[in-house]
């Protein structure tokens, strides 16, 4: 447990030191602007309005998978450390937590959150800009082109990490972007490059690359002021206190948490930050999945955007007046235009929702309307959502030891939370009463008294659920000892499915098996399946998994004997049809191969 705690700890360190260098350098700023009124009011035309589209949107969680309950459930202080330290997205979550101590447990509040985050990023943007020498109507020009894009309102306007993670990477951005700029670069400049590359590293590890070469060119700008920065008092203690740290977090940062584990995916950040935002990905129904990845993407292009407009603007600086006007006229009708058609692109995406954006929205709906005194009760055994639940309602465990929660009383309100299913987006909420409960309790013989020991399942028919869903937070190895133990008593194999509700081609998998009962017929009848969740860009390679064959892609198969060797490891690539879905006859001649043979 001390590891994480010391992790915790140097994480909060580095949020306290980045917020005290963001303030220092916004007092300096406002200071040694030449035009602080007008500098001020240009800011405020950027954030205003993107802000007063934000409004209009509807809420979402900000991809397409489960990753927003995972992150949404956790608590950055608790006595569970472990499992925090498990997320790949640890920075951010800690403004949740300050958010949620605030705000009283309020899910609006996140949103009001990360609507400021994103305004703090475009000062951050506009100022740091200015503090690289570009003129008012360069970074006005430049900030408006990132946060007038569509993607900025809808990414603001979401429940997800999006906001704390492009506030901390152009924190980094800024740090660079001061002591490149200043006279001497000192300690107070080198604390927040490292404070800042800590943030960035905890939150999108894949910015790191463009940090490093930010900073590689600003010492090869000057390196005699760098040579006099290192060699400084203050750099004695502050590089070898990062190294410290950077030796506690590399574990974290590799994925190195359970043994064996491979190397996670920001070890080729360059190539993971090209495959979120481009073509590459594999096309899903929800077409806004890869937003903020997409964001994330653009912003490089923001600062280019101001180079270009530099350079223009240098080219009107020999023309007459009547040209500059013109010029100036023709920028801000292209500018009109190009916030009319991104915020217009917004509102009308606004129908563009996936089950769980609905969701999101369902719950916060029913929080601010909630009745003082009621509580949830949920039988959905999914742990992600349970933990929002517990999270941000008074939830109730009907199927718990304890007498009073199964005690059915007049003044008692209990609501049965119904997550979303099948075709079926929407969630609901409805009244338990009286009888509901006790016939909760009756299926609860522990409930008030401790009972007997439930009678473990026959391995034959195992009841534990590992192959109906993708779980993130079973254990895998258990689940797979328990398939072996049932395809052992049974005469059969297990087939590991890998994947996750992030995963387009898992679905496409499910509706292969719900069109051809055959073909689930004999899946079921020589297989035990368990579904395995996995998500390489988000977590580490769960230890169950690092001794099989490394995954080209996903869904992937294991076939495994029931003593847990890998019979077959199968790319599903192989088993595709070509037009976007998989083959019934590929699929069951693999199956066919890989059954046990008869008896």
């Amino acid at each position: 447990m001390m590891p994480e705690y010391f992790l915790y700890l140097t994480l909060v360190l580095a949020w306290a030191l980045n917020i005290y260098f963001f303030c220092r350098f916004a007092a300096r700023w406002h200071k040694s602007e030449p035009a602080p009124a007008k500098a001020w009011g240009a800011l405020a035309a950027v954030c205003l309005p993107a802000l007063a589209v934000a409004f209009f949107l509807a809420a979402r969680g900000g991809s397409g998978s489960d990753q927003d309950l995972l992150c949404l459930g956790a608590k950055f202080l608790r006595s569970g450390l472990k499992r925090v330290f498990e997320l790949r997205e640890v920075a951010p979550l800690l403004t949740d937590q300050l958010t949620d101590a605030l705000s009283g447990y309020s899910l609006r509040a996140l949103l009001w959150k990360n609507r400021l985050l994103f305004s703090a990023s475009a000062f951050l943007f506009f100022s740091g800009l200015r503090r690289l020498g570009a003129g008012l109507a360069v970074s006005f020009l430049a900030s408006a082109f990132l946060f007038w894009n569509f993607l900025a309102p809808l990414n603001a306007n979401t429940f997800s990490t999006t906001a704390p993670n492009l506030f901390i990477w152009l924190l980094a951005l800024t740090a660079l972007f001061d002591a490149h700029m200043s006279a001497e670069i000192g300690g107070r400049q080198l604390a927040w490059i490292l404070a800042s590359a800590l943030l960035t590293a905890c939150g999108r590890p894949e910015f790191l690359p463009v940090n490093l070469a930010l900073l590689a060119l600003s010492a090869a700008a000057r390196p005699a002021a760098w040579k006099k920065c290192l060699s400084a008092p203050a750099a004695r203690w502050l590089l070898p206190a990062a190294a410290c740290v950077a030796a506690a977090w590399t574990p974290h940062f590799l994925g190195t948490a359970g043994a064996g584990s491979a190397p996670a995916p920001w070890v080729f950040p360059l190539k993971g930050l090209f495959y979120r935002a481009g073509a590459a990905q594999a096309p899903v129904a929800y077409p806004l999945q890869f937003m903020r990845h997409q964001l994330y993407f653009f912003l490089p292009f923001a600062y280019l955007f101001a180079l270009a407009a530099a350079g223009l603007l240098a080219m009107t600086a020999g023309k007459p007046e009547r040209w500059r006007r013109r010029a100036a006229g023709a920028a801000a009708l292209l500018t009109a235009g190009y916030a009319w058609l991104n915020f217009s692109a917004a509102l009308r995406l606004n129908a563009a929702r996936s089950p769980g954006d609905l969701e999101l929205e369902f719950l916060s709906g029913a929080q601010r309307a909630w009745v003082t005194g009621c509580s949830i009760y949920s039988s959905d055994e999914q742990p992600a959502r349970a933990a929002v639940l517990k999270k941000y309602f008074a939830f109730t465990d009907l199927c718990g030891n304890c007498a009073d929660a199964c005690r059915p009383a007049p003044e008692n309100c209990v609501l049965e939370y119904r997550p979303p299913s099948g075709t079926s987006p929407a969630p609901a909420l409805a009244k338990m009463d009286a009888k509901a409960i006790l016939g909760v309790k009756a299926a609860c013989p522990g409930a008030g008294k401790p009972g007997p020991a439930p009678r473990a399942a026959a391995p034959e028919k195992p009841t534990t659920g590992y192959g109906e869903s993708y779980d993130p937070w079973r254990d895998i190895g258990a689940d797979i000892r328990s398939a072996r133990a049932a395809a052992k008593a049974s005469g059969r194999r297990v087939l590991v499915l890998v994947g996750g509700d992030w995963c387009s081609w898992c679905a496409t998998m499910e509706g292969l098996f719900g069109k051809n009962p055959d073909l689930k017929a004999f899946l079921g009848a020589n297989f035990i399946k368990v579904k395995a969740y996995y998500n390489p860009s988000e977590m580490p390679l769960p230890a169950a998994l690092a001794g099989y064959p490394a995954m080209p892609g996903y869904p992937h198969i294991y076939v495994l004997n029931a003593d847990g060797t890998v019979f077959e490891s199968r790319d599903t690539t192989t088993l595709e049809n070509g037009s976007g879905g998989y083959d019934r006859e590929k699929f069951l001649a693999f199956l066919k191969k890989a059954a046990p043979p008869a008896k």
